[in-house]
């Protein structure tokens, strides 16, 4: 318990962990993930409100290819850390218009983060009011 919380956690495998686990392999056990943190800034604080920090229990290396995507045909696609790097990758393999409509999307995902994140994701009572 932690500032008067209490908290229940469901966990469908042998021990907890959900997609930080490691599995079996015949080459030896495999991370299972995770294979990209969001919003880092919320881990920080959790850790920072119980006196540690983020780092002191994992090493986070960052990665330039968020995600490699295959297709039957043989097409790749990475997606970048950096968008306009993946927007580049975008019109090397389907061509300017879907490079502009990717572009077009992460403009407004952004405005609706930031629309977003005070009132909905930051507050433990959601509300549509400041």
């Amino acid at each position: 318990m932690h500032a008067g919380a209490r908290v229940s956690v469901f966990e469908r495998h042998a021990t907890p962990g959900g997609k930080m686990r490691s599995l079996p392999s015949v080459a030896g056990p495999v991370d299972a993930g995770p294979t990209v943190l969001t919003m880092r800034h919320v881990f920080d604080d959790l850790f920072r409100d119980v006196g540690t920090t983020l780092d002191a229990h994992v090493t986070l290396e960052a990665e330039p290819t968020l995600a490699r995507h295959f297709w039957p045909d043989g097409t790749t696609l990475d997606l970048m850390h950096d968008t306009e790097h993946s927007a580049h990758n975008i019109a090397a393999t389907f061509g300017t218009t879907a490079a502009a409509e990717f572009t077009a999307f992460c403009d407004r995902t952004k405005r609706l983060f930031d629309a977003f994140d005070a009132p909905m994701m930051q507050t433990a009572a959601p509300t549509w009011r400041k």
